[in-house]
């Protein structure tokens, strides 16, 4: 609330005669607003708020028929607590002013008739006093603002540190599984003397460390997925997943499945983060051929991208091997596999979901055990088209 370049003054009193003297004298140097009830003074103040110019004083007769001075500055204080309140009073009545005092904070009583130098000088100091009291709500205020900020800051940081040391946890018990298996491969391939024995065992190690290379891979983009702000540039959806199926040919059912890409709308331009978006098709379509199933002689991955004016839908839908119901909510936390049986860190989908978040979209994923599984993704146009 900003405060009036001049300083206003409400003035109740009763008595027409004494208005006027206190209009004529201090007009001069406040902005002066006078009541003869304290009914229509507190109007006055109200209206003051309402309009964004609030009344710095408020000084009132203490004697008046309707409301008394003390009355009329409790319900002052409710309705504009900053203001500095002077009581006028024509008797020396200690208990009145005693609890003038206590009861509604009053600033100074002064009595009648009052001396024009003394009531400047005490209108002036409460003028002062009312501008300090403003600037202290205010910076009270901030303070309270900046504080949440910081409060929010350290959970978010408590939170991260959490998550880094589950991260690291995980990370270093998930390495220790193919370290293991590449140990046993190399164990039995120096017992083996059979060729094609050899090749398969080399393939397996191969297939591992590919495995977990597209894994650190991802750590980068995991680290950086709040850190660094969205680049927006044309997306060639087509050209991405082209260039994207290059990196799967290490998986088992690679060469055996079969990738279908369908764009729609391609004439739409589309804008988003590049890498970002890589990552999330890059591990989704590696899911799709990884979890295929092994029994089913064709096997397939769809892949449709619908281009509109202000979001992109993808939809990547493999007939694998599913996930079951009370799995597909887990899938996308850290770290979590479905099972012990496929290799894998776990932290592919986690990846997926935590970018989709930041890039403002959405993933959403349904299965049958067995049958298919489709991930729906969607994601905003960083630039759309007017």
């Amino acid at each position: 609330m900003n405060l009036p370049q001049e300083p206003r003054i409400l003035y109740v009193d009763d008595e027409i005669e004494n208005l006027d003297g206190f209009s004529i004298t201090f007009l001069p140097y406040y902005e002066v607003l006078t009541s003869t009830s304290a009914k229509d003074g507190l109007k006055l103040l109200t209206d003051a708020l309402k309009d964004d110019e609030p009344i710095s004083v408020v000084i009132s007769d203490q004697r008046m028929p309707e409301m008394d001075g003390i009355d009329f500055f409790k319900e002052v204080s409710d309705i504009a607590p900053d203001a500095i309140k002077i009581l006028l009073t024509g008797y020396s009545d200690f208990e009145v002013i005693t609890q003038a005092i206590n009861a509604v904070s009053v600033y100074k009583y002064i009595t009648k008739p009052w001396d024009k130098d003394e009531l400047k000088e005490t209108i002036d100091k409460a003028i002062e006093l009312y501008r300090l009291r403003r600037e202290n709500n205010e910076l009270l205020t901030e303070l309270k603002g900046v504080n949440n900020e910081l409060g929010k800051s350290n959970n978010q940081l408590k939170s991260a540190l959490k998550e880094l040391e589950f991260f690291i946890y995980n990370t270093s018990h998930n390495f220790r599984q193919p370290l293991l298996s590449i140990k046993g491969l190399i164990t039995l391939s120096e017992m083996e003397n059979d060729p094609s024995v050899l090749q398969e065992h080399y393939k397996m190690i191969g297939q591992i460390i590919d495995e977990y290379d597209f894994f650190l891979q991802n750590v980068p983009e995991l680290l950086k997925k709040t850190s660094v702000e969205l680049e927006s540039k044309e997306i060639d959806f087509s050209g991405m997943i082209k260039a994207n199926l290059g990196n799967h040919t290490y998986l088992q059912f690679y060469k055996e499945t079969k990738v279908e890409v369908e764009v729609l709308n391609s004439d739409v331009p589309f804008y988003s983060d590049e890498k970002r978006l890589k990552v999330l098709i890059n591990n989704l379509i590696s899911n799709a051929i990884k979890f295929q199933h092994p029994g089913r002689a064709e096997k397939k991955v769809n892949v449709r991208i619908v281009k509109e004016k202000d979001s992109v839908d993808i939809k990547i839908e493999d007939n694998g091997i599913g996930i079951m119901p009370s799995q597909q909510q887990m899938i996308f936390n850290m770290f979590f596999r479905g099972s012990e049986a496929h290799r894998g860190s776990g932290l592919g989908l986690y990846l997926v979901k935590q970018i989709a978040e930041v890039m403002q979209g959405t993933i959403e994923v349904s299965s049958e055990k067995d049958n298919f599984t489709c991930f729906h993704l969607t994601i905003p146009n960083l630039q759309p088209s007017s």
